[in-house]
């Protein structure tokens, strides 16, 4: 470990603090022969205070940082979105990290650095905007009505109806003047005051559509929306080919092609590869390192090395 650490431009490690110390492979031990070398680690709770050792995944980061509190339901219960979002986050983070600081080190010639990216700042910094509001602003509040996603006939629409002029074009489309006329409904701040017992009234007119129907109508009202998809339309959308959103891969040892989504600001136009069975690639990587072969085949007999079929 310590040969390939004299090598490498970036190390990172994901085990709890004091771990790699332990092991004789902490920063400062694999930076006095690589001073150059950036060190990642990434843990839970930071390496300092009173939740150093806690065990740490998304779903507990998800419940400590907030994170679930703001998502919660219309029955009030806390809940965790079904997606790896602390877990996505933090290694976007960390990238950035890495990234900026092979940037300055490039520019400027000035050595390596041991960076930290824990699952906790990654959450709350995903937050930030809605921390500073919830801290400023404690009470749920609307900033539109309607904004969110409401039930059609056969599905759910998204929507927000952000001024008053997309308000009363709604209510005419849906044949709803009334409201206009009311007087209760005519400003956002109205809207905001009545929500409980207007958006009863707008739910009522929704439903009575389709989903189809109401983007149709939400369209020629020029309000921002989207129909609720879930994966299957979304995939068969062909906004994503002119998007260049997804590739299809063909995977080894799976049957059907597999949607893999493009990364951003990815203009290489180069095709996906297949991932790597475990192992497959460990004699090749060892020897484009200058590790000896009969040293890969002792790591390998020993099995301090997988390996897998190349």
């Amino acid at each position: 470990m310590r040969a390939l650490a004299r090598q490498a431009d970036v190390l990172i490690e994901a085990f709890r603090p004091g771990v790699m110390d332990r092991l004789g492979l902490g920063y400062a031990q694999l930076a006095a022969d690589n001073p150059d070398i950036v060190y990642l680690s990434v843990n839970g709770f930071g390496s300092s205070g009173p939740m150093v050792d806690a065990p740490a995944t998304d779903i507990v980061l998800q419940a400590f940082s907030g994170f679930m509190f703001t998502n919660k339901g219309s029955d009030g219960m806390p809940r965790r979105l079904a997606q790896f979002i602390i877990d996505q986050v933090t290694g976007l983070y960390a990238f950035q990290s890495i990234a900026t600081s092979l940037l300055e080190i490039a520019r400027t010639g000035r050595g390596g650095r041991h960076i930290e990216c824990s699952l906790l700042n990654a959450a709350m910094a995903l937050q930030a905007s809605k921390i500073a509001e919830k801290h400023l602003t404690p009470a749920d509040q609307a900033y539109f009505v309607p904004l969110g996603v409401y039930a059609s006939r056969d599905g759910f629409v998204s929507m927000s109806v952000r001024t008053d002029e997309h308000f009363a074009r709604l209510c005419r489309l849906l044949g709803r003047e009334d409201l206009l006329q009311s007087g209760d409904y005519t400003t956002n701040t109205q809207r905001v005051a009545a929500r409980t017992t207007l958006e009863a009234i707008l739910c009522a007119e929704f439903v009575r559509l389709t989903s189809a129907q109401l983007v149709e109508l939400l369209v020629r009202a020029d309000i921002l929306h989207s129909e609720v998809q879930d994966y299957g339309q979304t995939l068969a959308h062909p906004q994503l080919d002119a998007a260049q959103s997804i590739e299809w891969l063909q995977q080894d040892g799976i049957d059907a092609p597999v949607p893999i989504a493009n990364t951003p600001g990815d203009t290489g136009g180069h095709a996906a590869s297949q991932a790597p069975h475990i192992g497959q690639h460990s004699r090749s990587v060892l020897a484009d390192w200058s590790t000896a072969a009969n040293t890969i085949d002792d790591l390998c007999a020993r099995g301090v090395v997988r390996v897998g079929v190349e």
